[in-house]
């Protein structure tokens, strides 16, 4: 099955004028797109919170994803703070590559379903804008700036249409792989907190599995239910097992470069 790094943004100092962060909000969308793109089979890797733009880039080639996508919120400098709008999406080079022709295929989608102003494909080998996860990643890649999280209206337009953005950007991935994705209702919705631990509602920060279930899941071994919950107390059934084992070769597979 084709492979994705969903690179959230780990700007976790970067604060909206909602006061919601953009790490946080990035990696809640990433979560969700993730949850989509898996029940079509496509396997989905993420970056840890901690790691730099460099140790991202290394560890999406480590992982030798079909396909790189960078999620990100954009600011203003501080003299036109609050004033700017709109979608942009970074890809290498602005035409002939298999970059910006998927570029062009999200930034549509992305424009189409949240309605901000299109602010074009913008080119990540240019000396002085270089993005390390477009430029330096062996997949595919392309970094999008969905929104300008300094200014409020970007932000309750994308609150609002939360759903349509998720399915949107599921879509232009799936798109690309030939594969149709399924809409449906994301396990997280309008962007909000959860109270659990990742992306289940119900997995306490302390249990002592929690570290492990999201580790696996992260890896598409392992999925949570349609509800937003994980249920980890739950028995495991035969037909469940077999798929966990499924997945678990197919992650093998693709890390390892064998066939099982």
């Amino acid at each position: 099955m084709p492979s994705i790094y969903l690179s959230a943004s780990n700007q976790f100092g970067n604060v909206g004028a909602d006061g919601v962060s953009e790490g946080e909000r990035m990696h809640r969308l990433a979560d969700d797109i993730a949850g989509l793109l898996r029940k079509q089979g496509i396997v989905v890797f993420r970056n840890e919170k901690h790691l730099t733009p460099w140790g991202i880039t290394c560890d999406s080639n480590t992982k030798k994803p079909d396909l790189h996508v960078a999620l990100h919120s954009n600011s203003s400098d501080n003299a036109h703070r609050g004033q700017a709008s709109g979608t942009e999406t970074w890809t290498y080079r602005l035409a002939g590559t298999d970059s910006a022709r998927f570029g062009a295929l999200l930034q549509k989608k992305i424009v189409g379903a949240l309605g901000l102003p299109d602010r074009g494909l913008k080119d990540a080998t240019v000396p002085g804008c270089r993005w390390d996860e477009v430029y330096r990643t062996k997949a595919t890649a392309v970094l999008t700036e969905i929104f300008f999280h300094d200014n409020p209206r970007d932000i309750a337009r994308f609150k609002e249409r939360y759903q349509d953005v998720v399915v949107a950007l599921a879509e232009a991935i799936g798109d690309w792989f030939g594969i149709e994705i399924k809409k449906g209702e994301p396990s997280m919705g309008k962007g909000e907190p959860r109270t659990g631990e990742g992306p289940f509602k119900d997995l306490d920060p302390n249990r002592y599995s929690t570290r492990s279930i999201l580790k696996l899941c992260k890896a598409g071994i392992l999925h949570g239910c349609d509800d937003g919950t994980f249920r980890p107390e739950e028995p495991l059934t035969r037909e469940q097992f077999a798929v966990a084992i499924d997945c678990m070769m197919e992650y093998l597979e693709k890390v390892l470069g064998v066939t099982l």
